[in-house]
């Protein structure tokens, strides 16, 4: 910062008054979006591609194991997501796996997307595309209970997602008209997975991405850390959500805007304004030395 400190100085702009501006600047693209252009990595286009992709009545198996915590931090993201499945016209079927409050990390950010857990019943969000909008619950999303074990658990929901008997609401599996054509993990045509700990990947690529590829060429999108499934990314693993950058990314993409992205703006304007502050102080620097040394010639 001893760049912009000088130019401050030349500028006659103070120290506090220096802070208000970049409270100020930080502090509006956190409420009234400025839809500034923001790069994004081939693993996030792969990411927003893929959901793309889906199809009308798709369905996609998503593997949540974060916590109560993780998710209430990375929550817009995470419904940029569900948003942008259900904008396709695909359907969701979540399992909860490794952590015993994954349970209620997911009923959260269903609450979070303006959804509830009434079987039948119609629900709506803010769809960016025109005709959709609506979820039914039971039709186009259903969570299931935590199932503990990490590997053993995953081959189990792999082989058999009748697996529990009733939904993480209580409604009879049964009477679930979604689950009537998903009955193993091979019905399905997208894996999308949350994690907390970087052992949960290692298991899944073993037991849903690379059976998954081998037997359908069914697609898997990590939606958390790029260097836990480095080693698998465009052989089992087709799209990645690097953390924070990665949300800031796909909110980007999708117009889901949320707390990632604003950030983002957030920290380009105040790195704007302040590499402005040093060129308009060297340019003024530049023009005050030239009317010294002018007024020097012109005396002598």
């Amino acid at each position: 910062m001893s760049g912009a400190s000088e130019s401050l100085k030349k500028l006659g702009i103070s120290r506090k008054l220096f802070a208000v501006i970049i409270a100020v600047l930080y502090a509006i693209p956190v409420f009234y979006p400025l839809g500034l252009p923001v790069p994004t990595s081939t693993w996030t286009n792969d990411f927003y591609n893929a959901i793309e992709e889906l199809e009308e009545g798709d369905i996609v198996a998503w593997a949540q194991a974060q916590g109560v915590l993780e998710m209430q931090t990375y929550r817009d993201a995470m419904r940029a997501i569900v948003y942008h499945i259900l904008d396709q016209g695909a359907k969701i079927v979540i399992f909860n796996f490794d952590l015993n409050d994954a349970p209620a990390a997911c009923t959260l950010l269903m609450e979070y997307c303006g959804f509830g857990g009434e079987l039948g019943k119609e629900y709506t969000y803010p769809s960016k595309v025109p005709g959709r909008g609506t979820m039914v619950y039971g039709e186009d999303i259903v969570i299931f209970p935590y199932l503990a074990g990490e590997e053993a658990a995953l081959i189990t929901i792999r082989d058999n997602m009748w697996f529990f008997s009733q939904d993480i609401y209580g409604n009879p599996i049964e009477q679930i008209p979604l689950m009537q054509r998903v009955h193993t993990l091979f019905d399905c045509d997208l894996i999308v997975w949350t994690y907390q700990f970087t052992t949960f990947p290692m298991a899944a690529v073993r037991q849903w991405a690379e059976p998954m590829w081998r037997q359908k060429h069914v697609k898997t999108l990590d939606a958390k850390r790029y260097h836990a499934i480095a080693a698998w990314y465009g052989t089992y693993v087709h799209g990645c959500l690097d953390s924070v950058r990665g949300y800031a990314e796909y909110e980007y993409l999708t117009g889901y805007r949320g707390e990632e992205l604003g950030r983002l703006d957030a920290r380009n304007v105040v790195w704007y304004f302040i590499i402005g502050i040093v060129v308009a102080a060297n340019i003024y620097y530049g023009y005050t030395a030239y009317i010294k040394r002018k007024k020097v010639r012109a005396g002598g």
